[in-house]
């Protein structure tokens, strides 16, 4: 089925974000929140999202990956063309299918985090990969 982010709203307080999704023909709505944290001098910022997300995308890494890219550059302030494809869903045995297969030479860890001196300075880490 065909999944997109209808909408993203900020909260009041400014740190959360609803985020209404169609997924085929049904509507959802999730919540994401953002917070900061220090490590070594520099200020990360945090991007969670509720439990029903999680447990209604477990099998669909990929849409989760695509729509935590978009609620960061919400977060930015980009401008961002809603309603926006985010790749199909699938039952739990058509995600496993399109699993790409698992290489053992390489190590390769999901790493989304921004990071930022406070001098606006700020670095965006994705993707790690190192020798198993």
């Amino acid at each position: 089925m065909k999944t997109q982010i209808l909408t993203i709203k900020l909260t009041p307080d400014g740190d959360s974000l609803e985020v209404w999704m169609s997924i085929g023909e049904k509507q959802r709505q999730f919540t994401f929140e953002r917070k900061f944290d220090s490590f070594a001098n520099r200020q990360l910022q945090i991007i969670t999202y509720d439990r029903e997300f999680g447990e209604t995308f477990k099998f669909n890494q990929h849409i989760i990956g695509e729509v935590l890219n978009l609620v960061r550059q919400f977060y930015k302030g980009e401008n961002l063309e809603l309603p926006a494809s985010v790749g199909d869903f699938g039952t739990p045995e058509e995600a496993l299918a399109w699993q790409k297969p698992f290489n053992r030479s390489k190590v390769v860890e999901n790493v989304s985090t921004s990071v930022s001196s406070g001098e606006g300075n700020s670095k965006s880490y994705s993707r790690i990969e190192s020798e198993a």
